[in-house]
């Protein structure tokens, strides 16, 4: 054989090589970029419920307030 035809065949090999390295990369860094989103989602809901449950205790603490300071000035 021809030695041009076994470097171009080697260059064709390294080609394709190279190029299934970078789509694996791409693919490896969608997943964590998908795995990252999921987290945000997850973290963003999270903090979503701890703000609706420091609202509701607030409020609660309030009216026990309102309610004491009522009784304490004869209201009710």
């Amino acid at each position: 054989m021809n030695p041009g035809y076994l470097t171009l065949a080697g260059l064709l090999l390294v080609a394709f090589a190279i190029l299934g390295g970078c789509y694996l990369h791409d693919k490896v860094e969608e997943k964590r970029e998908a795995e990252r989103q999921q987290q945000r989602l997850y973290d963003a809901a999270r903090e979503k419920e701890t703000a609706m449950r420091v609202r509701k205790y607030n409020t609660m603490h309030a009216m026990r307030r309102t309610a004491r300071r009522h009784r304490q000035e004869g209201r009710y």
